[in-house]
C-alpha cells in the first residue's frame, strides 16, 4: 500500500509525530502489511502550492492512495497566489523574483507596537481554492488513485484576531492575561498605552482609565481603538451596557480589528443572551483573516468537489468539535486518532485493490510552504535554517565575538545593533543569544573547536546545536545509565527524538565526544540557579498568556513538539525540558566521573516530572472546565518549586 499525503500543518509530521494521523496510519497499517507513506504536508501550504507540487512531483508516483487535507491557510492574510494552469506556472516560475525568506530573522521584534499593517490581502479566494483542488482530483481520478478528500473544521471559540498586528495590546473580557512585560512601544503615545495596560493588569482601573481616556481624546487612530476597547473590558463586569455601547461604537473603524471587537461582544453576552452572543461569535470568525481557520465558503467548495466527483470524503464536522482543539485549527491527539480511524475505514473497505510493496517506509518530504513561488527551495531553505558557510568563517566570527565581549552581553539585543552591518556576526550573536539561556550552553563548551556550531545551527534555528549536544549525552545515558537507575517517571527524551528534530539539508555526522570536565559541570550547576531565578514562569499558571501569544511561538515549538494541539501548549514546557536536559547531562558527567551526586540529580529529575504532572493535571481541568481551581494550581506549583530549590541547594 502506497500513500501520498498533501496538506498543511494539521497533517505535517515535523517534530514529535507519534500522535499525528499520518504516523498513526503508518504504524497501524505496517503491522499487517508493507506500507509506504510519503508525507508532503508542511505548515503553511495552500492549494496553490499543493497543485504545483502535485503536478511537479506526485502525479507520476506509483501510489495507490492520495489524501488531501487543506483549507485552513487559504483565507488568511498573505501574498495572493491564486490559480493557474500547470503550463503557465512552469513558465511563470522562470521569471518570478526569488525571495530570501526569513533572512533577517534576528531583527524581528514580535511584540512591538505598530501603526502599520504588513499585508491585508488573502492568499486564495474560495474559487481559487476549488479550482486548484479540482485540477488535482481530476488527474488523480484519471490515474485511478484512491483519493480521500478531508474537509477540515477549525476552532471557532479561539480568540478571533489573534494573528493581527497589535492583538496582544487588546484586552479581552473575562480573560485576565498578563503580557505587558512582553510588549514594547514605538513612541510616547504607545508608551502611554503600555502604562495603562500595566495598570489594568494590576487591577488599578482608575489609573488605567485616565490614561486610556487621554489617548482616546488626543489620538484618532488604532491607539484610540485599543484604548476604548480596553475601557470596555474594564466596564464589562459592573456596567455591561456601557461596555456594550463602547464596543459597538468601535465597529467598522478599522475592519482589520473588527473580529476582536465582535469576539469581545460575544464574551460580554454569552452568559446573558446566548443566541445574540453566538451571532457575534459567528461574525468574529467570519471576518477574521488573521488566523489559519477554514471559512464556510471553502468548506462548501470541498463539499461541491465531493458531490461532483463522488470521491471518498471525510467531513471532520461529523467526527470533531471545538473540544478537539486547543489552538485555532490543529486537532489534539485524540482527534488525530479519530481521523486515522475514519481514513482506515475507507481504506480497508477497498484494501484488495491496493499493491503490496516489498519494503515499508515513512518519509517526510519537507517541501517549501511557498512551493508555488519557489519550488527549488525546500522547508529548510524557506525557514533559513541552513546555509553554506565556511567552517573557518564560523570559527573566526565566534572567536572574535567571545574575545571582545563578556558572555552575558549576548543575552540582549545590544550587540545585534552594534554589528548590524555585519550580517555574519549578527547570525553568530543570535545563535549565542537564543542558546545562552540553556544551562548546558557555556563559554567553556563553545571555546573548544570540537564543539564549534555547524551551518544548520547558527541561523534561524540555533536550538539545533543544543539538540546535537543532547543527542550524544542521551545515547551514552541510554547505553550506560538508564538501566542502572530508578526513575519514578519514564523519561520522554531519547536519541531517536533528537535525531528527528534536528532539521538540516546536509547529512553530516551528529557524533561528538562528551565534555565531562569538572569545570563544565560546575558551570552548569551555577547556571541552573540563575535559570530558576529567571524562569519563574515554569512555576506559574500561564494558560491565558500562552493562549494570547500562541501565534508567535507555535511554529517554533512545533519543530520540536509536533504540530498537534497539546495540553503542554498552555504551560512553558520548553523551559522545563531545558532543565530535564541539563540534569541528563549532569547525571552523565557525574556517572562517568564516578561522583556522589548522581542520586541528587535523579531526585531533581523526578521533581521536574512532578512539576510536569502538576501542569498537565490543572491544564486538563481547565480545558474540560471541570474542577479547575486557579489558587490550587498556583499552590501546587509553589510547593514543587520549594522542593526543587531545597534539593538544588544541597548541590552547592
Amino acid at each position: 500500500m502506497q500513500i501520498s499525503i498533501i496538506g498543511d500543518s494539521a497533517s505535517s509530521t515535523i517534530g514529535e509525530d507519534t500522535n499525528i494521523y499520518p504516523r498513526i496510519l503508518y504504524n497501524r497499517i505496517s503491522k499487517e502489511r508493507n506500507c509506504q507513506i510519503k508525507n508532503y504536508a508542511v505548515p503553511g501550504m495552500t492549494s496553490s502550492d499543493a497543485k504545483s507540487l502535485y503536478f511537479s512531483e506526485i502525479k507520476n508516483l506509483d501510489n495507490d492512495i492520495l489524501i488531501i487535507y487543506l483549507g485552513n491557510n487559504e483565507s488568511a492574510y498573505g501574498e495572493h497566489k491564486g490559480h493557474c494552469g500547470h503550463l503557465f506556472w512552469n513558465i511563470r516560475k522562470l521569471f518570478i523574483r526569488k525571495k530570501n525568506y526569513n533572512e533577517f530573522f534576528y531583527l524581528k521584534d514580535k511584540f512591538r507596537f505598530s501603526y502599520e499593517f504588513s499585508d491585508l490581502t488573502i492568499v486564495n479566494s474560495h474559487s481559487d481554492f476549488k479550482k486548484n483542488l479540482e485540477g488535482i482530483i481530476r488527474h488523480a481520478i484519471k490515474k485511478k488513485k484512491f483519493t480521500i478528500l478531508i474537509n477540515p473544521i477549525a476552532n471557532k471559540l479561539f480568540p478571533s484576531g489573534a494573528g493581527i498586528k497589535n492583538f496582544e495590546f487588546f484586552k479581552l473580557i473575562n480573560f485576565p492575561d498578563k503580557v505587558s512585560n512582553l510588549l514594547s512601544s514605538c513612541d510616547e503615545w504607545s508608551d502611554l498605552l503600555l502604562q495603562a495596560i500595566k495598570y489594568q493588569e494590576n487591577n488599578s482601573y482608575v489609573e488605567s482609565i485616565k490614561i486610556y481616556e487621554k489617548i482616546s481624546k488626543r489620538k484618532k487612530n488604532v491607539l484610540s481603538l485599543i484604548a476604548k476597547n480596553n475601557i470596555a473590558v474594564i466596564y464589562a463586569e459592573k456596567n455591561p451596557e456601557k461596555s456594550r455601547n463602547i464596543l459597538i461604537s468601535l465597529l467598522n473603524i478599522f475592519k482589520e480589528y473588527d473580529p476582536i471587537i465582535y469576539y469581545n461582544l460575544y464574551l460580554l453576552l454569552k452568559k446573558q443572551n446566548r443566541l445574540e452572543a453566538n451571532e457575534y461569535l459567528n461574525l468574529s470568525y467570519l471576518k477574521d483573516f488573521s488566523l489559519y481557520r477554514i471559512q464556510d465558503k471553502y468548506r462548501n467548495s470541498l463539499r461541491e468537489l465531493h458531490d461532483k466527483f463522488y470521491i471518498n470524503y471525510l467531513d471532520l464536522k461529523d467526527i470533531l468539535n471545538e473540544s478537539d482543539f486547543i489552538d485555532y485549527c490543529h486537532p489534539k491527539s485524540e482527534a488525530h486518532k479519530k481521523i486515522a480511524d475514519n481514513i482506515l475505514n475507507l481504506i480497508y473497505e477497498n484494501s484488495k485493490s491496493f499493491k503490496s510493496p516489498t519494503q515499508k517506509f515513512y518519509i517526510d518530504k519537507l517541501v517549501s510552504p511557498d512551493y508555488f513561488n519557489d519550488p527549488k527551495k525546500n522547508f529548510i531553505d524557506y525557514y533559513f535554517i541552513e546555509k553554506n558557510i565556511n567552517k573557518n568563517q564560523i570559527k573566526k566570527n565566534l572567536s572574535h565575538l567571545l574575545n571582545q565581549h563578556k558572555f552575558d552581553e549576548f543575552s540582549t539585543n545590544k550587540l545585534i545593533k552594534k554589528y548590524l552591518k555585519d550580517r555574519n556576526k549578527c547570525y553568530m550573536i543570535n545563535f549565542i543569544k537564543i542558546n545562552i539561556i540553556h544551562p548546558i550552553f557555556t563559554k567553556s563548551l563553545l571555546c573548544k573547536d570540537i564543539y564549534l556550531p555547524l551551518q544548520n545551527e547558527i541561523f534561524s534555528l540555533p536550538e539545533n546545536y543544543i539538540y546535537r549536544i543532547m543527542f550524544n549525552y542521551i545515547i551514552y545515558f541510554e547505553k550506560n545509565i538508564s538501566e542502572k537507575i530508578t526513575l519514578k517517571n519514564k523519561l520522554n527524551l531519547n536519541s531517536e527524538f533528537y535525531k528527528k528534530i534536528i532539521l538540516r539539508n546536509t547529512n553530516f555526522s551528529l557524533e561528538l565526544p562528551l565534555l565531562s570536565e569538572k569545570n563544565y559541570q560546575e558551570e552548569i550547576e551555577k547556571k541552573i540557579y540563575l535559570y530558576l531565578n529567571h524562569q519563574n514562569k515554569i512555576f506559574e499558571n500561564r494558560i491565558l498568556n500562552r493562549l494570547k501569544t500562541i501565534v508567535f511561538w507555535y511554529t517554533r515549538e512545533s519543530f520540536r513538539y509536533g504540530t498537534l494541539s497539546r495540553s503542554s501548549m498552555l504551560y512553558d514546557r520548553s523551559s522545563i525540558d531545558k532543565l530535564l536536559e541539563t540534569l541528563i547531562v549532569l547525571i552523565t558527567i557525574e556517572f562517568k566521573n564516578k561522583g556522589k551526586k548522581v542520586e541528587l540529580y535523579i531526585q531533581a529529575l523526578d521533581l521536574l516530572h512532578s512539576l510536569i504532572d502538576n501542569h498537565e493535571t490543572h491544564v486538563t481541568r481547565y480545558l474540560v472546565q471541570k474542577d479547575f481551581d486557579n489558587f490550587k494550581y498556583n499552590q501546587d506549583l509553589n510547593d514543587t518549586k520549594k522542593k526543587i530549590v531545597l534539593l538544588l541547594n544541597k548541590l552547592k
